[in-house]
């Protein structure tokens, strides 16, 4: 229907245009008509008066008389009247100037006239003068013998003109009105007298209206029939095709109500769509298109009655699958549960089944220094300490039955058979018992400080077991961190390998949203594979290098092998037994998460694996720049790097 809407806009658009367009297009026709008058009414005024100011100045005895003439300049500025009469001025035959209008600003010394000698009667004409267009009246003085005089009247065209003619001044500002100017705009009037400058008479519009319609300036009112003809001509051709358009739609909507009724028909047990052709039984169009809609209401509510039973049954089995899903569904999330639990269960069967001797070893590390401890506190502390009270109480007894003073001289004076008093071998004494007191709590310090490095380190080992069975901690923890705690786990069975971390310490994870504890236990399965590969091929010093890289958003850890014999490595091409039995449960414990073990290409028979996860998007700019190089190898070259 769009389509048949735009053909109704394209025929009315013209006729509106049209219609809409006349009376302004006429007024401004009547407007530059009406200027053009002004302009001639003001022409013929200033002619009128400049011939009335000729006749009088011709009949004054004082201008008749060439003895007078030098004398005539106060006559003539009687008659200057600004904006009707500008300058007056006498001449004789050679063109030179006898008398002049004081008042009146002086012409230039060029000839007014093209032949000053044959100036026999009144004319007038157009000059154009250093201060404005000058019109201009012409006449014949008088004649003296062989020497003859004529007299110049002349008006400005300027805005002192103008303001004497104030309706021409309003329509020269209204449609943009020029004096003088032939090539500018569309002329209105033009002098055709033969004159030289007789352009400077000529009226001209530079009103923009003229670009599109130039024919508003004629004297012959406007004809609209011809254009109006022609657009009525397009609206009847638009709403032709506009009838033409209404009728294929209504063909079409009739064709797909035959089809929509065949539709229905094939559709109910007892049709075979043989009726909704374009002769249907019971649906027919009249002459104008209508249908007996009821027709097809029976026909669709049959289908709808036939079909509401099915629809019904579906949607019963629909809601039983749905219930079926959700048990589904349900068993699912506790058989993944399970096998969550068992996956951690066996990792921590063998993180504890590795460290076990180890774990033992250092318990009993501990107790033994509980038990140094203990023996130094009993006997280099509390021994010593239990002299130096006895020493106090024996001293303060005394001072309780004498003076401080005599006390003191009492112990100096008491000597025994080495001469030595009283007093300076209890100093000696107290010296001694503080040195040995001094040396135990070094010890004990040492000794404490020590217990507490491997209460510390047993207690995280517990505290990771412990949140490995679901009680996984939200403790924010780096990359650094939970790599130094799996790299604790392998030292505590073998303590030769050596670690290379190239990680930045400040490498956060908290966005994978993944417990420490299971991230932790997927690390070291991933470097036990690596060990166990080592041991099988008989490796002696080995060291594990973990290399951090970013590439394309994504972050990725390459855990590789090195040894200072390669060649020994040769022989083992393929993960053993042992590492293949790492590496499955590293990938169990990261089922879930969004990150991705990957086993990289064997170089030189040393195997590497690679971790790989999505950046942090809310890290910033500077983050990402110190993380990454100019141009990051592909995952190949970073194995090779890190091996």
């Amino acid at each position: 229907m769009r389509k048949e809407m735009g053909y109704l806009a394209l025929g009315l658009t013209p006729l509106l245009l049209i219609t809409l367009a006349q009376g302004p297009l006429l007024r401004y026709q009547t407007s530059f008509q009406a200027a053009k008058q002004q302009y001639l009414e003001s022409l013929q005024e200033s002619r009128r008066q400049l011939a009335d100011l000729g006749h009088t100045l011709r009949g004054l005895p004082s201008l008749t008389d060439v003895q007078s003439l030098t004398g005539a300049g106060r006559t003539l500025n009687g008659f200057i009247v600004p904006g009707k009469i500008d300058h007056i001025s006498i001449y004789d035959q050679d063109c030179n100037m006898v008398a002049n209008s004081e008042q009146g600003v002086a012409l230039s010394q060029i000839c007014p006239v093209s032949s000053p000698r044959t100036v026999n009667s009144p004319h007038f004409q157009w000059r154009n003068t250093p201060h404005a267009k000058s019109y201009e009246l012409v006449a014949p003085l008088m004649t003296i013998g062989d020497k003859s005089y004529f007299l110049l009247a002349s008006n400005y065209i300027n805005d002192q003109w103008l303001f004497h003619h104030p309706e021409f001044k309003q329509s020269m500002n209204q449609l943009d009105l020029v004096l003088g100017e032939s090539g500018a705009g569309k002329v209105l009037y033009k002098d055709d007298s033969p004159e030289p400058q007789s352009d400077l008479a000529t009226l001209s519009s530079k009103h923009p209206l003229l670009k599109f319609f130039p024919g508003i300036i004629q004297s012959k009112p406007l004809d609209f029939k011809l254009i109006t003809a022609i657009a009525t001509a397009i609206f009847f051709i638009c709403i032709f095709f506009l009838l033409r358009g209404i009728s294929r739609r209504r063909r079409a909507i009739q064709d797909a109500i035959h089809k929509l009724y065949a539709w229905a028909d094939e559709l109910v047990p007892e049709g075979d769509g043989s009726n909704g052709g374009g002769g249907a039984v019971g649906l027919a169009f009249t002459k104008k298109g209508a249908i007996n809609i009821q027709v097809l209401q029976d026909r669709m509510s049959r289908l709808v009655k036939t079909n509401l039973e099915a629809a019904e049954r579906n949607d019963h089995e629909k809601r039983l699958l749905q219930q079926q899903m959700v048990r589904l569904e349900s068993r699912f999330l506790e058989t993944q549960a399970e096998q969550t639990w068992m996956s951690k269960a066996r990792s921590m069967h063998q993180q504890m089944h590795s460290v076990a001797d180890s774990y033992i070893e250092k318990l009993q590390d501990t107790h033994s220094l509980g038990e140094d401890l203990s023996h130094l506190t009993s006997h280099e502390i509390v021994k010593p300490a239990q002299k130096i009270l006895d020493l106090m109480n024996r001293w303060q007894s005394e001072l309780a039955e004498v003076s401080s003073r005599k006390f003191i001289r009492s112990l100096s004076e008491r000597v025994d058979e080495n001469g030595v008093s009283e007093l300076d071998d209890s100093l000696t004494f107290i010296m001694q018992t503080g040195t040995q007191l001094n040396n135990a709590a070094i010890n004990i310090t040492l000794l404490t400080q020590k217990l507490l490095n491997e209460l510390e380190e047993n207690t995280k080992m517990a505290q990771h077991w412990f949140h490995m069975m679901g009680h996984d901690n939200s403790i924010a923890k780096t990359l650094l961190n939970l790599l130094q705690d799996a790299q604790s786990l392998i030292e505590m069975q073998d303590k030769s390998i050596r670690y290379e971390n190239v990680v930045e310490a400040s490498t956060k994870i908290d966005h994978l949203k993944i417990p420490t504890s299971t991230l932790t236990s997927a690390l070291f399965h991933c470097e036990m594979a690596l060990v166990e590969n080592a041991l099988e091929s008989n490796v002696g010093t080995m060291s594990i290098s973990n290399q951090l890289r970013v590439r394309d958003g994504k972050v990725i850890l390459v855990c590789s092998l090195r040894t200072e014999m390669v060649d020994e490595l040769l022989l083992q091409k393929e993960f053993s037994p042992k590492a293949e039995q790492h590496v499955s449960l590293a990938l169990q414990m990261l089922q879930g998460f969004q990150l991705r073990l990957t086993k990289l290409p064997s170089l030189n028979g040393v195997h590497a694996l690679a971790l790989m996860w999505d950046a942090d998007k809310e890290l910033d700019d500077g983050d990402d720049r110190s993380m990454k190089t100019d141009r990051e190898p592909p995952l190949d070259s970073i194995a090779q790097a890190g091996l």
